[in-house]
Protein backbone atom coordinates (compact mmCIF):
# COMPACT_ATOMS: atom_id res chain seq x y z
CA UNK A 1 0.00 0.00 0.00
CA UNK A 2 3.07 2.50 0.77
CA UNK A 3 4.38 1.76 -2.82
CA UNK A 4 0.80 2.87 -4.21
CA UNK A 5 0.83 5.69 -2.53
CA UNK A 6 3.93 6.95 -3.41
CA UNK A 7 3.62 6.00 -6.93
CA UNK A 8 0.23 8.45 -6.56
CA UNK A 9 2.38 11.16 -5.26
CA UNK A 10 5.12 10.78 -7.62
CA UNK A 11 3.04 11.01 -10.55
CA UNK A 12 0.81 14.03 -8.53
CA UNK A 13 4.23 15.72 -8.34
CA UNK A 14 4.95 15.32 -12.19
CA UNK A 15 1.88 16.68 -12.89
CA UNK A 16 1.71 19.53 -11.31
CA UNK A 17 5.20 20.25 -12.82
CA UNK A 18 3.88 19.61 -16.36
CA UNK A 19 1.01 21.58 -15.16
CA UNK A 20 3.70 24.56 -14.53
CA UNK A 21 5.32 24.04 -17.57
CA UNK A 22 2.53 24.28 -19.61
CA UNK A 23 1.32 27.67 -17.66
CA UNK A 24 4.80 29.24 -18.22
CA UNK A 25 4.50 28.03 -21.68
CA UNK A 26 1.68 29.39 -22.38
CA UNK A 27 2.79 33.12 -20.92
CA UNK A 28 6.01 32.57 -22.90
CA UNK A 29 3.85 32.22 -25.92
CA UNK A 30 1.39 34.91 -25.02
CA UNK A 31 4.21 37.61 -24.69
CA UNK A 32 5.19 36.04 -28.43
CA UNK A 33 2.35 36.91 -29.60
CA UNK A 34 2.25 40.63 -28.82
CA UNK A 35 5.48 41.03 -29.80
CA UNK A 36 4.92 39.64 -33.55
CA UNK A 37 1.44 41.90 -33.46
CA UNK A 38 3.94 44.88 -31.80
CA UNK A 39 6.48 44.01 -35.11
CA UNK A 40 3.78 43.98 -37.78
CA UNK A 41 2.54 47.39 -36.75
CA UNK A 42 5.68 49.34 -36.81
CA UNK A 43 6.53 47.55 -39.88
CA UNK A 44 3.28 49.17 -41.03
CA UNK A 45 3.59 52.21 -39.90
CA UNK A 46 7.40 51.88 -41.45
CA UNK A 47 6.05 51.11 -44.80
CA UNK A 48 3.45 54.51 -44.52
CA UNK A 49 6.10 56.16 -43.92
CA UNK A 50 8.25 55.42 -46.68
CA UNK A 51 5.18 56.05 -49.23
CA UNK A 52 4.54 59.41 -47.56
CA UNK A 53 8.68 60.11 -47.66
CA UNK A 54 8.47 59.29 -51.86
CA UNK A 55 5.49 61.20 -52.00
CA UNK A 56 7.12 64.32 -50.63
CA UNK A 57 10.44 63.40 -52.46
CA UNK A 58 8.04 63.79 -56.17
CA UNK A 59 6.61 66.79 -55.04
CA UNK A 60 9.48 68.25 -54.04
CA UNK A 61 11.03 67.30 -57.46
CA UNK A 62 8.30 69.13 -59.50
CA UNK A 63 8.92 72.35 -57.04
CA UNK A 64 12.95 71.87 -57.79
CA UNK A 65 11.69 71.94 -61.82
CA UNK A 66 9.14 74.63 -61.55
CA UNK A 67 11.70 76.85 -59.59
CA UNK A 68 14.75 76.14 -61.99
CA UNK A 69 12.15 76.70 -64.57
CA UNK A 70 11.37 80.46 -63.10
CA UNK A 71 15.11 80.89 -62.51
CA UNK A 72 16.18 80.13 -65.45
CA UNK A 73 14.57 83.67 -66.60
CA UNK A 74 17.87 85.38 -64.83
CA UNK A 75 21.22 85.50 -66.04
CA UNK A 76 24.67 85.77 -64.69
CA UNK A 77 26.79 88.65 -65.38
CA UNK A 78 29.63 87.22 -67.89
CA UNK A 79 26.92 83.44 -67.95
CA UNK A 80 25.48 82.96 -71.24
CA UNK A 81 21.38 82.19 -71.40
CA UNK A 82 20.12 78.68 -71.21
CA UNK A 83 16.99 77.14 -71.28
CA UNK A 84 14.91 75.65 -68.44
CA UNK A 85 16.67 72.64 -67.10
CA UNK A 86 14.82 69.05 -67.72
CA UNK A 87 14.81 66.83 -65.16
CA UNK A 88 17.74 65.00 -67.18
CA UNK A 89 20.23 67.83 -66.89
CA UNK A 90 19.09 69.25 -63.53
CA UNK A 91 22.10 67.76 -61.93
CA UNK A 92 24.53 68.39 -64.60
CA UNK A 93 23.32 71.73 -64.22
CA UNK A 94 23.79 71.68 -60.73
CA UNK A 95 27.97 70.94 -61.08
CA UNK A 96 28.40 73.06 -63.85
CA UNK A 97 26.72 76.22 -62.52
CA UNK A 98 28.80 79.23 -60.99
CA UNK A 99 25.82 79.58 -58.09
CA UNK A 100 26.85 77.17 -54.83
CA UNK A 101 23.95 75.70 -53.80
CA UNK A 102 23.46 74.26 -50.02
CA UNK A 103 23.65 70.99 -49.76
Amino acid sequence: MKEILSAVERVTGIMKEIGAASRAQNDDIGRLNQSIHQIDSDTQQNSERVEQTASVARSLRAQVRALLEVVSAFTLSNAPATPAPTAARTDAARESSPVRYAA
